[in-house]
């Protein structure tokens, strides 16, 4: 616990020129952007955990260090068997189908259940899965939610819940016993079949099934097959949010993902300053910053053209990590150590 202090003395002990100095430290161009698994994210731990021990404040983590390892997947590429059959049908990779990286590496053939558009959302008493059972089974799913052009949706408008990403749509398959998810981009509002792009921005971790982006339209050969109208089931589902799932009777596919990842060791760098009040000794406050970034760029970088070049991170978040030395010195300013 800490004594109060006077708000004025508090603020004299706080140092603009020495925050910023570790903004430029921390986001110059020879930091490479800090991206995970690098030398120089390395480095800038090095340099933060120098920063803490100055302050004061005790190691942390692990066998007396300020550092706790942990790995991290920092990348995927897909691997040469990447299949999908519909219906006997067999579709070309890269063509027809693109797999999305967050896919397990996984195999499985099975019946097939249109899902709807593949959401569990109890706060808008709306559920594809309810009355159907996918279990061992393979979901189709279309992109994006219900009502996608209505501005007084639920679905907030015109504008996407969470429940529209890819990633919380495989992880509701999943959940559902799902052994596989197929998107497909419904015809109501969408005249386009490109495939790929939606996925570029999906995250590396395994979500532990097997997915992938399709065109459409082999599945909608499928479901005209069984006698129904994908069109027409997608305008059914807007008109008043009532699911339309069923099961594609005598209808088969095989869906098969190879994704191999790269995972390498990264520190959170941790310094701790114990308070003196016995009653509190076994509760902690908390502050933190994120000290990487994107690095040269990847998938995830809000400027994708721009892959390859030095993605600074002054602000995502070399400011925060700036912020958080700056407030260790200053929870340990009763220590004659800051010169700088």
């Amino acid at each position: 616990s800490f004594a109060a202090e006077p708000a004025d003395h508090l603020v004299s002990g706080l140092s603009a020129a020495r925050y910023l100095e570790d903004v430029w430290y921390l986001s110059r161009d020879e930091m490479q952007g800090r991206g995970d698994g690098s030398p120089e994210l390395d480095q800038a731990a090095d340099h933060i955990a120098d920063e803490f021990r100055r302050a004061g404040l005790a190691p942390g983590g692990e066998n007396g260090t300020y550092f706790q390892n942990f790995e991290v997947t920092t990348g995927a590429e897909l691997g040469p068997r990447n299949e999908l059959e519909i219906a006997g049908k067999t579709l070309k990779p890269g063509e027809d189908f693109v797999p999305i990286v967050f896919s397990d590496t996984a195999e499985f053939e099975g019946p097939v259940v249109f899902a709807g558009y593949g959401i569990t959302a109890p706060e808008y008493k709306y559920d594809d899965y309810s009355g159907i059972d996918v279990e061992g089974k393979i979901v189709v799913v279309l992109r994006f939610e219900p009502q996608e052009t209505d501005a007084k949706s639920v679905f907030a408008g015109t504008g996407f819940t969470p429940h529209a990403s890819l990633v919380n749509k495989a992880v509701n398959a999943r959940l559902h016993g799902a052994k596989g998810i197929i998107f497909i981009t419904g015809p109501l509002n969408h005249d386009y079949e490109e495939v790929g792009p939606a996925t570029r921005r999906e995250q590396y971790g395994d979500l532990g099934i097997p997915a992938v982006h399709a065109k459409r339209t082999p599945f909608l050969d499928a479901v005209n097959g069984v006698g129904r109208d994908i069109g027409e089931i997608q305008r059914a589902i807007d008109k008043d949010l009532q699911p339309q799932s069923f099961e594609l009777t005598g209808v088969r596919a095989r869906i098969a993902t190879d994704v191999v990842r790269t995972r390498k060791t990264v520190r959170n760098v941790i310094g701790a300053l114990p308070g003196s009040d016995p009653v509190l000794k076994n509760q902690w406050v908390v502050i933190g910053a994120h000290y990487d970034h994107p690095g040269l760029g990847d998938r995830n970088s809000l400027a994708p053209s721009q892959i390859g070049q030095v993605h600074h991170g002054a602000d995502d978040n070399a400011s925060g990590t700036a912020g958080v030395m700056e407030l260790a010195r200053l929870a340990g300013a009763d220590k004659p150590h800051w010169k700088r």
